[in-house]
């Protein structure tokens, strides 16, 4: 099973302490309900950042994986013990690894918060095919389809502030929106989902078997 790969994604651009382009204006007017009057994305599409850190720095594994997993996968987990087994892992070995770190960097209770995009991407259809492969092959295991109808790069500034010192940078990460869920986040920039290109979809390949 390759779902904790997605995970470990972000948790080591968490402890590197995380380490576009312009959005075209054609993309802009097609995707009207994500995008502020300012030009940035709307609260929604960058909740799940939140909910994964907040989720991570309150030891609430539950949180976290939702943050960047579709709610059929977690059910689909749920009925076997693949669940369970994800949540130890998450709760026992990387959160703490992750806390650890920045505390010996930064001081007592580090606090993660995304305090300025810098630009919005939105995805191509093409990306949009990217990502639900992304997802296929990562929880290979659960073999529940799912639908991609939006999704962004986002170039954002962080902060992460503790007791003694804080660090501020720049990263890029992937927020899509998974029909009949919401709003998850796969902490990469969209330049990997190419990886993707040419990749056969996995559940139609096993059906032919």
């Amino acid at each position: 099973m390759k779902s904790f790969k997605i995970l470990t994604a972000a948790a080591v651009m968490a402890v590197s302490a995380f380490g576009c382009g312009e959005t075209a204006k054609e993309d802009i007017e097609s995707k009207p309900q994500y995008i502020a009057e300012n030009g940035m994305v709307t609260a929604e599409v960058t909740q799940p950042f939140f909910d994964y850190f907040d989720g991570m720095i309150n030891n609430d594994p539950d949180k976290m994986l939702l943050s960047i997993t579709p709610v059929s996968f977690i059910e689909e987990m749920k009925l076997t013990d693949k669940y369970d087994k994800l949540l130890s892992e998450t709760r026992d070995i990387l959160i703490p690894s992750v806390i650890e770190t920045w505390t010996k960097q930064y001081g007592a209770d580090p606090v993660v918060s995304l305090f300025e995009e810098v630009s919005n991407t939105p995805f191509t259809d093409e990306q949009l095919d990217f990502a639900e492969l992304c997802y296929k092959y990562n929880y290979f295991d659960v073999k529940k389809d799912l639908e991609i109808t939006d999704g962004f790069e986002i170039t954002y500034k962080y902060k992460i502030q503790g007791a003694d010192s804080s660090t501020e940078g720049e990263d890029t990460a992937c927020f899509v929106r998974v029909e009949n869920d919401g709003w998850k986040m796969i902490s990469v920039p969209a330049e990997a989902l190419e990886e993707f290109r040419g990749a056969e979809d996995p559940y139609q390949a096993e059906s032919t078997t």
